[in-house]
């Protein structure tokens, strides 16, 4: 599993209610920046409001031994590429596309427009009394 980052909205299925894994034979994979900022700063030096979040995440990731929670250093000129390569090929085919943290339904589909992409969201509107 590769976790861009450890909120809760993207890393708290991986333990079940009673602290085992959800994947127990998943390997986890999370940048060592990410992993430091979240697993290995003193929880007394954060903000009280935000302690919770960290506990959240140490909670998640804690059921996979430390051979199995694989921390790397992402290369970010690779990523640049990719994303540009997946975002060219949904335009060009004009695929539908899911997101995560995109309006309401989060579906739609990207338009290459003057050298960048755009995101065209799906016209959302009620159903007909049609069949």
């Amino acid at each position: 599993m590769l976790l861009t980052h450890l909120h809760p909205d993207h890393a708290c299925g991986l333990a079940n209610t009673d602290g085992t894994p959800t994947y127990p034979n998943a390997r986890v994979y999370v940048t060592r920046q990410e992993a430091e900022f979240w697993l290995d700063q003193d929880i007394a030096a954060v903000p009280e409001p935000s302690q919770a979040f960290f506990l959240m995440a140490r909670a998640t990731v804690a059921p996979y031994a430390q051979e199995r929670l694989l921390r790397y250093e992402p290369d970010a000129a690779r990523a640049r590429r990719s994303r540009q390569s997946m975002l060219a090929n949904a335009a060009r085919e004009h695929f539908w596309v899911a997101g995560a943290h995109l309006p309401f339904p989060g579906l739609g589909r990207v338009r290459a427009t003057d050298g960048a992409y755009a995101w065209v969201p799906v016209e959302f509107g009620p159903i007909g009394d049609q069949p």
